[in-house]
């Protein structure tokens, strides 16, 4: 009877925990419209946090760093938040000890990445320098430099330091007889203005942002986690990096992912994933937008977090500049929230159905504990009472030898008398057998 009130209240315990996990969470199918009933009445406080980062926290605190609030073009400040996050970028790639501790070790480690490539230069503005461009490459250039694939507050003249480079580079190549494809593709690539920063205002806006510490002479750089470059740099501006053409626009959310379903997510060899990559990209269909390209990335948990902190999955949505622009890349966007919002849900559930499986889980091991604790003290009331009611048990008792694992040797300090008086005994017996 009493292990049946235990396995009730346990019970009972288990549907409060339910209840107020769904209470915490609210309701999910609303928000999502397709989410089943066992997500509906199951969320906890743990997926209440599942949502994706929000953009304007991270564009708040940028504005507190003095670098990237000085009066600068457009460009100029795409540069620079481009050149933070190539260093952050840098230092992520190698682990916190490989970390430079001086600035003049950082301005070494980070040469490549205070060098910047922005192609913020409309293509056609290079055709005044270039003799022999076909008619039908500068129209296409023509057609595309109407939608660049940045602000158009971004943009910028080419500079004019770097013409006569570029008309020797083609007058040296002779691309008057290339083909269309070869001079369009030659014409975007040489459109690019190129920034080389110091070490110094870069380690003074990183310092500024808390995210580097300087003291003196020495650098800290291993506060730096992953959470400082998706916090600080997920809403800055995008400068181009690539020439126009190879340029993909992307859209990325990011949803949390509890450690507890992390496994079943993932699945072996990545099954899970990739089932889920395909159900959205089945989803994503409905929007007619193709084509399109959907990646879901799970990062891993940084190792100096605590094991119960949960994981991200990143949801990105990509397609090309030319092919969607202005309303279409609208609904792109719009698309992206409502696969968000169906991965959301899946990973809500998911988390729920792993705690159903863990209260189960437990409540069979402790199923199974009780069952051997109870033979347990059952065979050992049978041997006390068989003990007992045996007339000759005194005799018996003392004619039995200490178990052979006790040892004859002398101890020394605490339990010498006890070691003692057990190795007489044994002798006694032995003789007296």
């Amino acid at each position: 009877a009493a292990q049946d009130q235990q396995h009730k209240a346990r019970r009972r315990v288990v549907e409060l925990g339910s209840q107020s996990f769904v209470a915490a969470m609210g309701d999910i199918k609303g928000a999502v419209g397709c989410v089943d009933s066992l997500v509906e009445a199951c969320a906890g406080p743990a997926i209440r946090e599942v949502q994706e980062s929000t953009p304007n926290q991270g564009c708040s605190r940028l504005r507190t760093c003095k670098w990237l609030t000085e009066k600068v073009s457009m460009a100029e400040l795409g540069c620079r938040q481009a050149v933070l996050r190539n260093v952050c970028d840098r230092l992520l790639k190698v682990s916190a000890d490989q970390r430079p501790r001086t600035l003049k070790a950082f301005s070494h480690f980070a040469r490549h990445a205070l060098k910047v490539r922005a192609y913020t230069v409309r293509p056609t503005d290079l055709l005044p320098y270039l003799d022999g461009v076909s008619v039908k490459a500068a129209d296409t250039l023509q057609s595309r430099s109407r939608y660049p694939p940045c602000f158009p507050e971004m943009l910028e003249p080419f500079p004019e330091r770097q013409a006569a480079a570029v008309k020797a580079s083609w007058d040296r190549i002779s691309l008057r007889d290339a083909s269309v494809g070869v001079q369009m593709r030659w014409i975007e690539s040489a459109a690019i203005v190129e920034r080389a920063y110091a070490a110094e205002p870069v380690v003074a806006a990183l310092c500024s942002l808390g995210i580097l510490t300087q003291r003196s002479t020495s650098l800290d750089c291993e506060s730096l986690l992953d959470e400082h470059y998706s916090e600080y740099f997920s809403a800055s501006q995008c400068i181009p990096s690539r020439p126009w053409s190879e340029v993909v626009c992307r859209t990325s959310r990011t949803v949390q992912l509890p450690g507890i379903c992390a496994g079943t997510f993932v699945g072996k060899g990545g099954v899970g994933v990739k089932t889920m990559q395909a159900r959205l990209m089945q989803q994503a269909g409905k929007c007619r937008l193709l084509p399109l390209s959907l990646k879901l990335k799970a990062s891993k948990r940084p190792s100096v977090l605590p094991a119960w902190s949960p994981g991200r999955v990143e949801l990105e949505l990509s397609w090309p500049q030319d092919i969607l622009e202005g309303e279409a890349s609208q609904r792109a966007k719009a698309c992206t929230d409502k696969l968000a919002a169906s991965l959301r849900a899946h990973v809500a559930q998911l988390y729920v159905q792993q705690l159903a499986q863990n209260a189960q889980r437990r409540e069979q091991r402790a199923l199974v504990f009780g069952e051997a604790g109870r033979k347990f003290h059952h065979a050992r009331l049978l041997q006390r009472a068989s003990k007992q009611q045996a007339r000759d048990g005194g005799a018996v008792r003392g004619l039995e030898l200490p178990p052979y694992d006790i040892s004859g040797k002398m101890t020394v300090g605490r339990g010498q008398l006890a070691q003692r008086r057990r190795a007489a005994q044994r002798e006694k017996r032995q003789r007296m057998l």
